[in-house]
């Protein structure tokens, strides 16, 4: 991850100061430049916000968005005109090439990640508010697989494995992007339509093919980790627990995410409810207290707490 950071770093560091020899010499500049222009994009995510607020949107952004960018569309999200441009920066990248290593890295810089993953999961509630169907977006399907070359950089570098082709898999495309879209409509049912004196109605049940996914598929389960943290900050603690529960009970392991773990216990901190905060760690954490990440963070909710 270091090293991919570096090699992004470097390529846009050289570029800002004008070395123009990189231009024609460094076959990834191109490509570490298009991917960075996607950093400075902050798109919407609207069924994050409350009722009221969403009824009001047309008086300002939410608290998930910061307008548009001239790498995005009005709305933030990274438009087909960005995504030609990256397609357009691998075309002289051939099979084979010791290249696809660096593209590989790039893309898994961490700052170029969490654009990504951003711009994937604003474009799936686009999809599906408009009554499309994920596998059929071009635009999601691209993102998709550039996120999916970051997560596969080390496995690229150690095998020295240089096939990298486009496309991700049928499970990701046509199961998991349906089943988390359908979620995300009931969610922005679930703000639109509380329940009065309760708020949220509850979320609805967990599918067993859902969890099932994130067992085999990396790319759905950063994708999940996403769509839940997004739950939690817009404090829909049931949709949340229900989720980890059930990952919890079919044996999903979350012992290589310690930055989720880290910034799920930030979120529960920040909310201020000790009582609503202690049930979820007791249902949801301590079924993971083995992980030394979510051990260290039981121990912060503790000092935070006030506990004993």
């Amino acid at each position: 991850r270091g090293y991919a950071e570096l090699r992004a770093d470097i390529l846009m560091g050289m570029h800002d100061r004008g070395v123009s020899a990189i231009y024609s010499s460094d076959p990834c500049h191109k490509f570490a430049w298009c991917l960075d222009a996607i950093s400075a994009l902050r798109p919407s995510i609207p069924y994050i916000r409350s009722a009221h607020n969403h009824n009001n949107s047309h008086h300002g952004s939410n608290s998930a968005s910061s307008g548009s960018s001239e790498a995005g569309g009005s709305d933030g999200l990274l438009d087909m005109r960005r995504i030609k441009e990256i397609q357009a920066s691998l075309v002289g990248i051939q099979q084979g090439d010791e290249a696809q290593v660096d593209i590989a890295m790039i893309a898994a810089s961490p700052q170029t990640s969490i654009s990504l993953l951003r711009n994937i999961y604003a474009c799936l509630w686009e999809v599906v508010g408009k009554g499309g169907l994920p596998r059929d977006d071009d635009r999601l399907i691209f993102l998709s697989w550039l996120y999916t070359l970051g997560l596969n950089a080390e496995k690229i570098v150690k095998e020295e494995y240089y096939e990298v082709r486009e496309g991700v898999s049928k499970t990701l495309s046509h199961s998991f992007y349906p089943l988390l879209g359908c979620r995300l409509l009931d969610d922005s049912l679930r703000h639109l339509v509380p329940i009065p004196g309760v708020g949220l109605s509850p979320p609805p049940p967990v599918e067993d093919n859902l969890i099932e996914i994130l067992k085999t598929e990396p790319m759905a389960m950063k994708v999940m980790i996403f769509y839940l943290l997004t739950r939690l900050a817009a404090s829909d603690l049931p949709t949340v627990t229900q989720i980890l529960v059930s990952m919890s009970n079919k044996g999903v392991s979350l012992s290589h995410e310690p930055e989720f773990i880290q910034s799920l216990m930030s979120l529960l901190i920040a909310q201020k409810d000790t009582k609503t905060t202690a049930v979820f760690v007791d249902e949801c954490l301590f079924p993971y207290k083995t992980i030394p990440q979510v051990h260290l963070q039981i121990i912060r909710y503790a000092m935070f707490s006030g506990l004993p």
